[in-house]
């Protein structure tokens, strides 16, 4: 037989696109909704705790991590054992009394883990070299840090990743409700902040503004997920004939692509279906997977389960967050299960104290790094520019560590690589 004589095409079994042009066809009552969500939950952990190895939870004492451990607890075969994180860093949040009254109330065999600011220099370096590549979510450091020290006890572990993109767990998710209304205003008002007195709200002003007096809804989403903005750019850190080579792309392409692909969706929901398509995969689950291999340990997000999203993207944003209430479905298919205290108390992002640890046991790593970058690869950088911002922010006159602490990644891997970086 020649297969010449035959055609195929070559596509994606499973299509995060496909799956939301079915939005509204559930046609559930609010109530039977909860239910379902509900059960799809509890059957996508039960299904993750599948192993012949033990399984533990990363517990942050959050809504999505206690979510995961009250089914996993309902469920695993014996005790079930959960980790979780504290900085010693006074501006850290520290997750670990949180985890801990969780861990007690589901019974489960609790650890924590401190990490100190003074290790941090030699994981920065081994996180760039697991990555292979400049990576600026810091969380990859505690995530290798607990994985490294209970891999030799559990080999599977599940966490909470997916149930903020999933059911809108981010404030941008509600701001974006009122886009048409913030995008005039910022278009018009983008200097309206200089009535504000010179402080770090202002510099968080003014990112907003900027923003949402982008020139699409694409781009606005894509400034909203970074702190960068058009006052400290991150091309400035590059010497002018390396920034007329950047200008030539586009970095927030992809999220207009993606966005537009969404258009028939509200907008919230639009914002959800981007982050699960860009955010998600590129840089969460990419810093997760890295990290934790690295050590050895597999990592399993009950909230990415097939089925689980197959139901969840079909649900209007009006039923998820009505009137713009943050994981408002989610929480009522929770309660009961999960403690009040829990689903009602305010967000706690996992904030990585990177800029304290920039100011002080990381400062001789970051200038070592860029005078070797400097001396090995000259007119890339700008190192007039960073040294500038370093100075600034170490005298609190404005917050620069989170453009620091990518330029540190990106100088670790440039030290380190035999890649050639040039203007050619």
């Amino acid at each position: 037989m020649d297969l010449r004589t035959f055609a195929w095409t070559v596509r994606p079994y499973w299509s995060l696109k496909d799956q939301a042009r079915r939005e509204n066809q559930i046609g559930s009552s609010t109530a039977a909704t909860i239910a379902e969500t509900r059960r799809l939950v509890d059957e996508a952990v039960r299904r993750q705790l599948v192993s012949d190895v033990p399984v533990g939870v990363f517990l942050s004492g959050g809504v999505d991590s206690t979510a995961v451990t009250a089914f996993a607890s309902k469920h695993y075969q014996g005790r079930l054992a959960t980790y979780a994180a504290g900085f010693d860093d006074r501006g850290a949040v520290d997750e670990r009394p949180k985890a801990r009254r969780v861990a007690l109330f589901y019974g489960t065999d609790h650890h924590e883990l401190f990490i100190a600011g003074g290790g941090v220099p030699d994981l920065v370096e081994k996180m760039v070299h697991h990555h292979d590549m400049p990576f600026a979510d810091a969380a990859n450091i505690p995530l290798y840090m607990m994985a490294a020290q209970i891999s030799q006890q559990t080999k599977v572990v599940l966490q909470g990743d997916g149930g903020d993109e999933l059911f809108g767990g981010y404030r941008r998710y509600v701001t974006l409700k009122y886009y048409p209304l913030l995008h005039a205003l910022a278009r018009y008002g983008q200097h309206l902040d200089m009535l504000i007195p010179t402080s770090r709200l202002r510099q968080r002003i003014r990112r907003y503004l900027h923003a949402y007096a982008a020139r699409d809804l694409g781009t606005t989403m894509a400034l909203l997920l970074t702190l960068d903005n058009e006052l400290a750019h991150p091309t400035s850190a590059f010497a002018p004939a390396f920034q007329r080579v950047i200008a030539r792309s586009d970095p927030f392409a992809r999220y207009r692509e993606v966005q537009r692909e969404f258009t028939d969706h509200d907008v919230g929901n639009q914002m959800s279906l981007v982050d699960l398509t860009v955010e998600l995969p590129d840089i969460f689950l990419e810093k997760v997977d890295r990290s934790t291999m690295a050590a050895s340990l597999e990592v399993r997000v009950p909230f990415l389960d097939h089925d689980l999203v197959d139901y969840v993207v079909r649900i209007p944003g009006s039923m998820k967050m009505p009137r713009g209430r943050k994981k408002w479905l989610l929480k009522q298919a929770l309660r009961g299960i999960v403690p009040d205290d829990v689903l009602d108390g305010p967000k706690a992002g996992f904030n990585v104290p990177f800029g304290n640890w920039l100011r002080t046991s990381l400062k001789p790593l970051f200038f070592d790094h860029l005078d070797k970058f400097n001396r090995q690869r000259p007119g890339v950088l700008n190192p007039s520019v960073i040294r500038e911002w370093y100075a600034r922010d170490a005298a609190g006159a404005r917050d620069y560590s989170y453009m620091l602490w990518k330029i540190l990644n990106f100088m670790i891997w440039g030290n380190n690589s035999n890649i050639a970086i040039s203007c050619d």
